[in-house]
């Protein structure tokens, strides 16, 4: 099973990153320009590089991706990512290294612009690279120390 990491390479340099940057635009970040959402996807791309040369041998854990339905709004469908265990358990990805998070293979990937938008969106709630989201956690971790 190839990892997200490869699998959103693959898709980010292809037409389908146009379709993304649109669809991220619209969604969820309307307040900025095509070129500006195009600055961050590829920072992101870098970060997904940077990823794929550490190559992480992670072989007891996955990441799925599947649709989900939004609590406050039934008509509300979106792609959302967990990682999954050995023992097919869930958990949330927040605050686990993105360079890690792209190194887990995947199951449930689509060239689908909406799919590759709302994860990039979830993988990027810390950060677009890897020092934007050593720095937000950091940020995090002495706020639940205070």
């Amino acid at each position: 099973m190839k990892t997200l990491g490869d699998k959103l390479r693959n898709s980010l340099i292809t037409s389908l990153k146009e379709q993304v940057i649109t669809y991220l635009q619209k969604q969820f970040m309307p307040d900025y320009s095509t070129d500006r959402i195009s600055e961050r996807i590829n920072s992101f791309l870098k970060t997904v590089e940077l990823s794929i040369e550490a190559k992480f041998e992670i072989s007891k854990f996955r990441l799925s991706i599947y649709q989900e339905t939004d609590d406050f709004d039934e008509r509300s469908i979106y792609w959302h990512i967990s990682l999954i265990d050995e023992d097919d358990d869930m958990y949330a990805i927040d605050f686990i290294p993105l360079i890690e998070l792209l190194n887990y293979p995947v199951e449930g990937y689509q060239e689908n612009a909406t799919l590759i938008g709302d994860v990039i969106w979830e993988l990027t709630f810390d950060g677009w690279t890897i020092e934007e989201q050593q720095k937000r956690i950091t940020e995090m971790e002495k706020r639940f120390e205070e």
